[in-house]
């Protein structure tokens, strides 16, 4: 049986994540037709289908990028933040001054 992780929704859905072959199913690389839950993980929010459906009792579906804080595609720049060609090309060489780790 392959192992995967269930990912329970408060609305009581849940979704299955690969986590990891089986011994049979290692050499194929295709997952079995057994499914065994590695571990349940809960989370604190409705599934999107039902924060699409059902927005008056879970909530509307705003987008992770608004809803993590994180600034969307086209946004703006933050206040004070250097725009422009020069900004730009001082960021890229800041970067690439910086020394590099080696894996060994």
């Amino acid at each position: 049986m392959c192992k995967y992780y269930a990912h329970a929704f408060v609305c009581h859905h849940t979704t299955f994540t690969f986590a990891r072959y089986c011994t049979s199913a290692n050499f194929t690389q295709k997952p079995c037709e057994q499914r065994q839950i590695w571990h349940t993980i809960g989370l604190d929010e409705a599934c999107d289908e039902c924060q699409m459906w059902f927005p008056d009792q879970y909530g509307s579906v705003m987008p992770r990028s608004k809803s993590q804080g994180v600034a969307a595609a086209g946004a703006p720049p933050a206040a004070g933040a250097p725009t422009g060609p020069a900004a730009v090309a001082a960021a890229v060489a800041k970067a690439s001054s910086r020394p590099r780790k080696r894996c060994s």
